[in-house]
């Protein structure tokens, strides 16, 4: 082997050395690379599946909510329903009434109404003169035609006429008041609504948290 011989010879194996070292560090970097990714690709396995969690349970957690909410608010409207229904069974109750019972409920409440309208008009007539006070205008009773027609407006009136001795004025009007029951008091130009409706209406607002105690206790 002369000497060009020997240098091709070491060019080649120097090639050949090279190469090796190259294929080796590509193998390498291959595998550091399939590493890197494959411990990448796990990570965001689990970041993504503690984000799907999250979201799992936040999605549970408003269907929870609005369960919750639906329920209370169906809840409510039930209950509400209930009070009115109990309010409105007292109104019915109390027009059904036989008419004896219904006529002995009214003549209090008549009799009620006219002192506490005699007291209003001697009160405005000390405060403002007797002018304003309508110490004149009496004291007109409109029942309701039901009641008019079946006889229980000329006994409530005479009940409580009785009663309201040293009152003068007192008058059973010839006409009847669009109302379900009860009647309303003139009293000049001015009305006191004691129809059924309004009577159990104004008690509402002092008694309904007694009826809801005894509804849901």
């Amino acid at each position: 082997m002369n000497g060009l011989d020997k240098i091709i010879d070491k060019i080649t194996q120097d090639a050949k050395d090279e190469a090796k070292k190259y294929y080796e560090n590509a193998d390498m970097t291959v595998a550091h690379v399939k590493s890197e990714a494959i411990d990448r690709m796990m990570r965001m396995e689990t970041v993504y599946a503690e984000r799907t969690k999250r979201a799992e349970e936040d999605c549970i957690a408003r269907a929870q909510s609005s369960a919750e909410t639906s329920y209370r608010n169906t809840l409510l409207a039930k209950k509400s329903e209930m009070i009115d229904l109990a309010f409105e069974e007292a109104k019915n109750k109390i027009l059904s009434l036989p008419k004896n019972e219904y006529v002995a409920f009214m003549i209090p409440a008549l009799v009620f109404t006219v002192k506490e309208r005699k007291k209003d008009k001697e009160q405005i007539s000390v405060l403002f003169g007797k002018d304003e006070a309508e110490l004149d205008s009496g004291y007109e009773i409109i029942f309701s035609g039901k009641d008019v027609k079946s006889g229980a407006a000329k006994d409530i009136f005479d009940g409580a006429y009785r009663q309201l001795t040293g009152i003068d004025g007192l008058k059973l009007s010839e006409k009847s008041a669009d109302i379900n029951g009860g009647f309303i008091l003139r009293c000049g130009d001015v009305e006191t609504n004691c129809s059924v409706d309004f009577m159990v209406d104004e008690a509402r607002k002092t008694c309904e948290k007694k009826v809801i105690e005894k509804l849901f206790s």
